[in-house]
């Protein structure tokens, strides 16, 4: 998944790329120091989700927004504000997928922002760029219950219905359940494949796995104890069983 942050503010730009490369390892994480440069960005490359700054000279955050619209239409965006800017970002709070914190926002509450954006499109990321909310709960359901998966399921999922997907249960004790996000964005080296993850009981996911072509499988287990490392260690027991299975 590739992420944009636009400010016309270097340093701004630069903790926010240091900040997202270091919760997101995985993720794709581009930056441009002002909406001139990103719109080039854009014509070159998808952006599935993009930080921008709503006051900027020459391109603002609005006019930005409106160019993403065209060239990615399911883009998430988040924008940075300051205070008093409510309503010049009314606007734009009113499009799906489009949201926005104040600048002084703790990193916590940024990165927790892009996190939902992230799960969000990779939930819109279907063959018809969209997800019926009634068809992927009777997919999540059946998963539940233990069905196996099949083609139709898998495009549901925003997967790929012709490749094989890798299907793993993993479970924590003792720990927030951010502490299986947080091992899901380490699956997928450089965003490569696709990736759903099925909220299971408290504590418990059911992980659909599709590597890109070429990609070696990763060490999942090893997955698991970077994210326990990452919350600060603590007496969490991850438990882990992962089965292949075909489309």
């Amino acid at each position: 998944m590739r992420l944009l942050i636009v400010d016309d503010e270097p340093h701004i730009v630069d903790w926010l790329h240091d900040l997202m490369r270091s919760e997101f390892p995985d993720m794709d994480v581009r930056k441009a120091y002002s909406g001139i440069q990103a719109r080039e960005m854009l014509e070159k490359e998808k952006i599935e989700l993009l930080i921008s700054d709503i006051r900027m000279p020459k391109m603002t955050g609005l006019e930005l927004m409106r160019l993403v619209r065209e060239k990615w239409p399911s883009c998430r965006i988040l924008f940075l504000t300051g205070y008093g800017e409510f309503d010049y970002v009314y606007t734009a709070i009113q499009q799906k997928g489009v949201r926005y914190l104040l600048k002084t926002e703790d990193d916590e509450v940024i990165v927790r922002a892009v996190r939902e954006m992230a799960r969000e499109a990779a939930e819109d990321n279907a063959p018809d760029g969209s997800v019926d909310a009634d068809r992927r709960h009777g997919a999540v359901e059946a998963i539940r219950r233990g069905a196996p998966v099949d083609r139709a399921m898998l495009g549901i999922l925003g997967l790929d219905g012709d490749a094989p997907v890798r299907l793993v249960f993993a479970r924590t004790r003792g720990e927030d359940t951010s502490v299986l996000t947080k091992a899901a964005e380490r699956i997928l080296p450089g965003g490569a494949g696709r990736f759903a993850a099925v909220p299971l009981s408290e504590g418990e996911e059911c992980w659909l796995i599709q590597h890109g072509a070429g990609e070696s499988q990763v060490d999942l287990e090893a997955c698991l104890a970077e994210a326990l490392t990452a919350k600060g260690g603590g007496e969490a027991q991850l438990f882990l069983r992962s089965q292949p299975s075909g489309a």
